[in-house]
């Protein structure tokens, strides 16, 4: 199992500047999906990768939104040695689908007052 391209984006969206030389796409790309679990208002996926050499952080985007039709869609990492972990989840709480991952998830950027 990999990432998904809307997984991919996150990642490399949110996790811009913490990796030198800027080459987080090819560490999404090259790592493992060490877990997944799905809750009904989201799902966590925790890949791993040798070169992920970040300090416990949890890092929230207020402005990086997923939407689907009606369903919109935040994310949260958390970093710990060698894993990155994506929390992804509706904004109002309502169940998503099973198939979520699956889905053609549009990336927006949305300003927030």
């Amino acid at each position: 199992m990999k990432c998904t391209p809307f997984e991919t984006e996150v990642f490399v969206k949110m996790m811009e500047g913490r990796f030198p030389g800027g080459n987080i796409k090819q560490i999404i790309d090259e790592a493992v999906i060490s877990n997944y679990e799905f809750s009904r208002a989201g799902y966590l996926l925790e890949l791993t990768h040798q070169n992920i050499n970040l300090e416990n952080e949890l890092i929230h985007s207020s402005v990086t939104v997923g939407k689907y039709g009606e369903l919109v869609l935040d994310f949260n990492l958390f970093t710990e040695e060698n894993t990155i972990t994506l929390d992804c989840y509706s904004r109002d709480l309502t169940d998503v689908p099973k198939n979520i991952r699956e889905l053609p998830i549009e990336l927006t950027i949305e300003a927030r007052c």
